[in-house]
């Protein structure tokens, strides 16, 4: 593993290759080279990060939280949980692969694309989400506001209203 959060760290060399996790949080990091290899975590929290390349592929957790993102590339594969809490991310891309838990609190996201399957939790908490999409597959449980407004809940989630 590789932990420089809180460094003045700024770029990365291309092509770099981290077997365990790599924590990059509260660092200077605006962008990360093609080719990125994390076999751990990714931690970007409190970053500048804007974009992630293309293909990028974490094999476990991928925390972006207070960042700039405010778009994800299509084909993102994350093995363990992702957190996109208090971001612009407004949208996600069809597709995506989470296999634990997805955090969207605090974002602009207003709708869930069709066939996302969150194996862990998903966390809706302040988000625009009105109507939950046909085949959403939830293997924990969806946590709402109570005052949110969702239509229609598929049979098969657990709900935990707070």
């Amino acid at each position: 593993s590789l932990y420089l959060n809180n460094t003045q760290i700024s770029s990365l060399p291309e092509g770099l290759s981290v077997v365990g996790s790599l924590d990059l949080s509260g660092t200077q990091i605006s962008s990360l080279p093609e080719g990125l290899s994390v076999g751990g975590s990714l931690y970007l929290n409190n970053t500048q990060i804007s974009s992630l390349p293309e293909g990028l592929s974490v094999v476990g957790s991928l925390d972006l939280s207070g960042t700039q993102i405010s778009s994800l590339p299509e084909g993102l594969s994350v093995g363990g949980s992702l957190y996109l809490n208090n971001t612009q991310i407004s949208s996600l891309p069809e597709g995506l692969s989470v296999g634990d838990s997805l955090y969207l609190n605090n974002t602009q996201i207003s709708s869930l694309p069709e066939g996302l399957s969150v194996v862990g939790d998903l966390y809706l908490y302040n988000t625009q989400i009105s109507s939950l999409p046909k085949g959403l597959s939830v293997g924990g449980s969806l946590y709402l506001n109570s005052g949110q407004q969702v239509g229609s809940i598929p049979e098969s989630i657990k709900i935990r209203i707070r």
